[in-house]
């Protein structure tokens, strides 16, 4: 990257892309809701799901953030790592189940531009922009509620997971643990995680990515409990999508 924008310009473009993240939050359940119908019964054979959207995130991330000129500190690397190591997850397990991603493929396009547009504002804010984090940011409250809140998170992003393998009877694992209490406690780990992510970087971008990655997921998972629904008559619809005992 040979150039850099102007941090008043940045701000406004942030500020501008989170509230348009929340405007646009009943466009994108109705949308998903319309699809449901043409997605079952699910294909068994490798689909684009979520892997286009994850690698594009981390070659957009990973390149403006390494071009950026401020020094990496140990604090950035940690962020950089868990932005790489999330995306990677989830094209894994998107290419272990792909049945499971399957509400995903109609809006692929949309999902890469949204994660691609995140992933070039958290590079640029952390490899251009922000002010070096300091070590002793290790110590600060936000950073330790955000990282316990993390990795929680991660834990249930990955336990959730695992239950959904295809050597797994998926009557059964919706039907036992977290899934007992939500459709997709494996996108609820997710926001949990983009939640702590915002706690332990404390800037705007990383706000704007878990208010988009909040409505995105919110989508997914109605039109993913109105699959489970359609599936499997025999589960109770008064199961929560997404958000134990709210949504």
């Amino acid at each position: 990257m040979s150039f850099q924008i102007t941090e008043q310009f940045f701000n406004i473009f942030v500020i501008g892309w989170t509230f348009l993240s929340l405007v646009s939050l009943p466009t994108v359940l109705n949308l998903n809701r319309e699809i449901v119908p043409k997605l079952i019964p699910p294909k068994k054979n490798i689909n684009p799901g979520f892997i286009l959207p994850g690698l594009l995130s981390i070659i957009v991330f990973a390149t403006v953030f390494l071009s950026g000129n401020h020094a990496k500190t140990e604090i950035t690397w940690i962020f950089f790592s868990f932005w790489i190591i999330h995306f990677t997850v989830k094209i894994v397990f998107n290419l272990i189940n792909p049945s499971h991603h399957e509400t995903q493929i109609a809006n692929t396009k949309m999902l890469s531009a949204i994660v691609s547009i995140n992933a070039l504002i958290n590079g640029y804010c952390l490899g251009w922009l922000w002010p070096a984090y300091a070590v002793s940011w290790m110590q600060n409250m936000a950073f330790i509620s955000g990282s316990l809140i993390l990795g929680l998170g991660f834990l249930i992003q990955i336990t959730a997971n695992i239950r959904m393998t295809p050597k797994k009877n998926e009557t059964d694992a919706l039907d036992s643990g977290l899934h007992k209490i939500v459709f997709c406690p494996g996108y609820l780990g997710e926001i949990l995680q983009w939640g702590g992510f915002a706690m332990i970087t404390w800037n705007s971008s990383a706000a704007a990515a878990f208010c988009w990655m909040l409505a995105t997921l919110l989508a997914q998972a109605t039109s993913q409990k109105h699959k489970y629904l359609l599936q499997f008559p025999e589960l109770p619809a008064t199961r929560k999508a997404l958000i134990p005992f709210i949504f």
